[in-house]
């Protein structure tokens, strides 16, 4: 199988990128440029240093022969920073915009299968003892990144 990683160079998109390779999968790896150094090599992983404002039609030859997209990019943030409103645009453009051109584009492919994979914060900081998030779990929206990965799963 032939799967597309978006954010390898992030935490869960370079452990699953190496571990797909480990298990025989032949992995293109979508990272931001200049974040190849210190990751994992191998002859199954193949790695695409992009800038995120380049358009996605610029990346139409990474999308070529692939089975599935795992899409784990995106800019996330912390409680504390807070974003100003010029900088929220590009929180929206890189959580929202950029994701859904990804998904279309997947489609356009012939890609058969999409893994979205988003933070579980917007359902809020934790549960009540055995009781476990799920797909009727109220959302919480007292941070931006919050309301972007919202508007994404609504797309």
């Amino acid at each position: 199988m032939r799967v597309l990683v978006t954010g390898a160079s992030g935490y869960i998109g370079s452990i699953l990128s190496k571990n797909l390779s480990e298990k025989g999968y032949f992995v293109k790896a979508i990272i931001s440029k200049g974040k190849v150094q210190g990751l994992y090599q191998s002859k199954y992983i193949k790695y695409f240093e992009v800038n995120k404002s380049d358009s996605i039609k610029d990346w139409k030859t990474i999308f070529t022969d692939i089975d599935c997209v795992v899409h784990c990019a995106g800019l996330n943030q912390s409680p504390r920073g807070i974003l100003a409103s010029k900088k929220l645009d590009i929180l929206r453009k890189n959580n929202v915009s950029l994701s859904s051109n990804i998904i279309n584009y997947s489609a356009e492919s012939g890609v058969k299968r999409f893994i979205f994979i988003s933070s579980i914060k917007v359902n809020g900081e934790k549960t009540e003892k055995n009781v476990f998030f799920n797909n009727n779990s109220p959302l919480t929206q007292k941070i931006p990144m919050h309301n972007q990965s919202v508007k994404l799963k609504l797309i």
